[in-house]
């Protein structure tokens, strides 16, 4: 057993682990919501137990972390977390029981009957023709296609939109880490996680919500699949917006994955509403890259489709005030460019752009943009020396966001004009702080020295 005490990571999680499962009834549980969802129902009729008893199990199985609880209309299914390295030593145990336990075997017989009946009834929910399989000749030629579309790798966390019967998730999820179907419909998920458990692939999850309002955070996918979803969506642009705001996490692979997500996107859906989130997720990664005229080029592309994005003209600006330098012979050109561009994109605030976020959240996000924009202004003030207005510009980006780095520039703007009393209070408050960041502490300092130097000799 030495293989499982190494994948339990800590001590305590193997005592709270280990403690939940030390009664029979909990660990027979436990093999059987290894495998998948099951209703407290079901958990009755394979156990033969009455469903106090089992309530109660669960409950402290919960409470104990070790199962994920989720209720579906008038039913809760329940099962065990899928991935994570502190149940990886309790998944290794069960796999020993199962293989050598004959209850276990019992149990898991018992189950497979469950959901099998689970599925013909969701059958005869669903209208003809809903959730119907492949034949086997189709579903092999599909697989093929889309392996050969996805270059036979792995595909890491999958989102099916509108699974179904669970077609796409028999294909893809043997590749996937991790597989979650979403469907409005409470038999067609029956049929799926039917399907699915009686395959074997106890990495998929089901969870039944609407296409337009995914039950999802950002950027929590890798893969997102729809199979004829948009041909019967009302609101098939609603639709596709939400696959791509899960679909983004490519954004935390690399910059590549990201350029090749916006485009494949933009390849297949030219039209869509969400041009602008995918090109400006593309203009910052070609930045992260160092292709700065990519990022440019790929930026103008955004404010083609709308002249009045904000994020698009405050990236060009950026870009021109981060390459300009102090001798160039077209610097105040360059800088006076780099200010139209935020000017102008301080007054597309009030615009909002097809981001797929809320209100609200764009009311939070126009408030820090619109403090990172009086801060570009700061900056652009300061290369041109014109530090009065730095003041003002510094002022502005704090009434709106705090943040350390833009008051350490108010303190820079407030000794270039002489008032190093104001400089050096701010210096001392930010060097009062044990985590400040060591760049801002290390500037902190050096205009902390200026200040005290200049008032030495004799300035304010």
């Amino acid at each position: 057993y030495m293989e499982i005490s190494n994948s339990i990571n800590k001590l305590q999680d193997a005592v709270q682990v280990l403690k939940g499962v030390a009664e029979p009834t909990r660990l027979r549980l436990m093999a059987l919501l290894s495998h998948g969802e099951l209703t407290v129902g079901e958990i009755c009729e394979i156990l033969e137990q009455s469903q106090p008893r089992v309530s109660r199990h669960l409950g402290l199985l919960s409470e104990a972390g070790l199962l994920d609880r989720l209720p579906e209309q008038q039913s809760v299914y329940y099962r065990m977390p899928v991935g994570g390295p502190r149940l990886k030593g309790l998944e290794l145990l069960l796999q020993h029981l199962q293989a050598t336990d004959p209850r276990l075997g019992h149990d898991h017989r018992r189950m497979m009957a469950v959901i099998a009946a689970r599925g013909r009834a969701a059958e005869q929910q669903l209208g003809p023709g809903e959730g119907a399989a492949l034949a086997d000749a189709d579903q092999r030629a599909l697989g093929q296609i889309l392996t050969e579309g996805l270059s036979g790798s792995g595909i890491g966390e999958l989102l099916d939109v509108g699974t179904g019967g669970g077609r796409m998730l028999q294909i893809l999820a043997p590749r996937a880490s991790r597989a979650l179907g979403v469907d409005i419909s409470a038999p067609a998920l029956r049929l799926a996680r039917s399907r699915l458990h009686e395959a074997g692939l106890s990495n998929c999850e089901f969870q039944r919500g609407d296409m337009y309002a995914l039950p999802c955070v950002d950027q929590s996918f890798d893969t997102v699949s729809m199979d004829q979803v948009l041909a019967q969506a009302e609101r098939p642009a609603a639709a596709l917006a939400e696959a791509v705001r899960a679909l983004f996490a490519a954004r935390t692979q690399s910059p590549d994955a990201t350029i090749k997500a916006a485009e494949d996107l933009l390849g297949k859906f030219a039209d869509t509403a969400y041009k602008e989130v995918a090109l400006l997720l593309e203009a910052d990664a070609y930045q992260q890259k160092g292709d700065y005229v990519s990022a440019e080029i790929t930026n103008q592309r955004v404010l083609e489709a709308n002249p009045k994005n904000p994020q698009a003209s405050m990236q060009l600006g950026e870009l021109i005030m981060q390459h300009v330098g102090e001798n160039d012979l077209d610097k105040e050109e360059q800088l006076s460019k780099s200010e139209k561009d935020f000017n102008q994109a301080l007054e597309s605030l009030d615009t909002r752009p097809n981001t797929g976020i809320s209100d609200a959240q764009w009311e939070e996000a126009k408030k820090f943009m619109r403090a990172e924009l009086q801060n570009d202004l700061g900056l652009a003030a300061i290369k041109r020396k014109k530090y009065d207005a730095a003041v003002a510009d510094f002022k502005l980006a704090i009434e709106g966001d705090p943040q350390p780095a833009y008051q350490v520039r108010l303190a820079m703007a407030y000794q270039k004009t002489g008032k190093n009393d104001e400089a050096l209070a701010i210096c001392d408050k930010l060097l009062a702080d044990p985590q400040l960041h060591p760049a801002i502490k290390q500037v902190a300092q050096g205009v902390q020295k200026m200040a005290t130097q200049a008032k030495a000799a004799g300035g304010k």
